[in-house]
């Protein structure tokens, strides 16, 4: 007759894990945009948020630095662990990218943090050498600095060892990029962000006024059949794209997940002036935020070609056709 035994096993994961996570195959702004996101989940309330970003090829160093909240000696802790995250409807909900960010830049990175009001500064620090050969999940160092300044808050990460050539565009690459992605927050004045010696600044469009006076832009927002709401606004370019850099860009809780969507729309030479700005908060996306789930109810409703979007946008559909057969 057969026995059934239970014995408990110990699950941690292998430390190989840590540098592996890393290789998720991040674009650098891409991995530079997660600390961002970190940043600006951090800020604080009726202030200005300052990210500072510096890239220094002689040295190998990559840093990111804020003047938010800061971290206490618990949060700092926890910002080690994997997937660990407290936070509901941020941008850093899934716990993920301040580790999987800096082991995608390089080998060791440096978390430096403090908070107003407090004399401590608390610092943890990953390297990937020491790691493999020593890394305890159960047992990480923190450094605990007293007497800081008190008026003095805010996070920075310092990435080093870097796994990336710094190469002269680079910078301004990043630059042009992160002002793309964050830029509802920089618009809006809730956040400035430095590249090396120069701030981001979204680019304008060079939109159609006489298509929405007084500048082009035609403000949206409306229930889906799910009850969620979606919002933004829409336009036409004066000058049509005929490399694709047309359509919507469509950000999640302020933060750009898809660039020249085709949505509402489908992709044709005399749709090429229609652009505008989506924001799908309540869409969910994937752990690395690069791409909303496709699979999901909530983003179906956005596709599908029998739904309320799609027949909002049917009259700016035929506006852009009319405008282009004119042109011609």
């Amino acid at each position: 007759m057969a026995n059934l035994r239970t014995k408990e096993i110990s699950i941690l994961p292998d430390r190989r894990l840590m540098p592996r996570l890393g290789q998720t195959g991040y674009s650098i702004s891409q991995a530079i945009s997660e600390l961002v996101d970190n940043s600006i989940d951090a800020r604080e309330d009726g202030k200005i948020l300052t990210v500072e970003i510096f890239l220094d090829g002689s040295k190998g160093i990559v840093e990111v630095s804020d003047d938010g909240v800061g971290m206490n000696e618990q949060t700092a802790a926890n910002s080690m662990k994997r997937a660990h995250s407290t936070k509901k409807n941020k941008l850093g909900e899934f716990g993920l990218g301040l580790k999987t960010a800096s082991t995608s830049l390089g080998k060791k990175f440096q978390i430096v943090t403090t908070q107003k009001g407090k004399d401590e500064e608390y610092i943890l620090e990953y390297d990937e050498e020491k790691w493999l050969k020593s890394g305890d999940w159960t047992k990480h160092e923190m450094k605990i600095k007293s007497g800081v300044d008190k008026k003095r808050s805010g996070t920075t990460i310092r990435i080093k060892d870097i796994s990336f050539s710094i190469y002269p565009n680079l910078p301004g690459n990043i630059r042009k990029d992160l002002a793309t992605r964050f830029a509802p927050f920089i618009e809006n004045g809730e956040i400035k962000i430095k590249v090396n010696t120069k701030w981001c600044e979204p680019e304008p469009l060079d939109l159609k006024t006489e298509y929405h006076a007084p500048d082009g832009k035609e403000p949206f927002r409306f229930k889906l059949e799910s009850g969620n709401d979606v919002w933004g606004w829409r336009g036409l370019l004066k000058k049509g794209s005929d490399k694709g850099e047309y359509g919507f860009r469509v950000f999640r809780r302020g933060r750009l997940i898809m660039q020249f969507a085709k949505l509402g729309f489908n992709p044709h030479p005399e749709a090429r002036q229609i652009t505008g700005e989506i924001h799908l908060d309540h869409v969910p996306v994937t752990h690395n935020k690069r791409e909303f789930i496709q699979e999901s109810p909530l983003y179906q409703e956005i596709v599908n070609t029998e739904g309320i979007f799609w027949s909002f946008m049917r009259d700016l559909v035929r506006e852009a056709r009319t405008s282009v057969r004119k042109t011609q």
